[in-house]
């Protein structure tokens, strides 16, 4: 889908969700020009990106838009490193080769990150450009979706952890028995709070989740957080 029209130069952004995949066109001036989105497809989930992403160069090409690289945000575990990635709702991606497929498929240099670490190098970036009185040097942003997530931001810096998946907190042991999880350990925080865990808790869209419910899974997450 294309927002607007544009003449200039531009990043390829990709976002790679349990639910849903997202592939974007953001100029120099931090303005999405042309965004597209589709459900996760439960086989053949790079064939669909590769599908998607070639929709987004194909617009750049008539859009006369020069893009500089690409920055992809995906669900870990990860190996930042290698560009390798294992997204546990993804199951059909298993140390894939995410970066070195994509720099093949766009012909651009590629740079792999945690999608909740994409998110809070994003706002503190946005708030700094912004001139924000409010840029702390440390912050946490957190994603509960599909997975649950965080990004770290301390002392001004990134923090990456030794793979590179510093802040994912959804693999904190919140409740010792519990649920069990994609990971295999049981009692995560997105064993309980993630949207799939609270639709099979309720039996219905984690949207339609009672009062109680949603207190139980701010007090779970809190204790990770904590």
């Amino acid at each position: 889908m294309s927002l607007s029209t544009a003449s200039s130069d531009a990043y390829l952004a990709v976002d790679i969700g349990g639910t849903k995949i997202s592939v974007g066109v953001v100029n120099t001036a931090r303005t999405v020009v042309y965004e597209s989105r589709i459900s996760t497809p439960t086989r053949q989930v790079w064939e669909s990106l590769a599908k998607q992403v070639s929709g987004a160069l194909a617009w750049t090409s008539a859009n006369n838009v020069r893009l500089l690289a690409c920055g992809v945000g995906c669900g870990g575990p990860m190996r930042v490193d290698e560009g390798v990635v294992s997204p546990l709702h993804i199951p059909e991606w298993r140390d894939f080769s995410l970066v070195s497929e994509m720099q093949e498929l766009v012909g651009l240099d590629v740079v792999l990150e945690n999608d909740a670490k994409a998110l809070v190098l994003a706002e503190h970036w946005s708030r700094r450009e912004k001139n924000m009185n409010t840029v702390p040097s440390i912050m946490m942003s957190v994603l509960v979706s599909t997975g649950v997530g965080a990004g770290i931001i301390a002392n001004e810096k990134l923090l990456m952890g030794r793979t590179g998946n510093a802040g994912h907190i959804g693999h904190v042991i919140v409740q010792e028995n519990g649920n069990k999880c994609a990971c295999g350990a049981r009692g995560c925080l997105e064993a309980h709070i993630s949207g799939p865990a609270i639709e099979r808790a309720i039996g219905a869209p984690a949207s339609k989740a009672n009062i109680q419910t949603r207190v139980a899974a701010g007090m779970l997450l809190g204790q990770a957080i904590a």
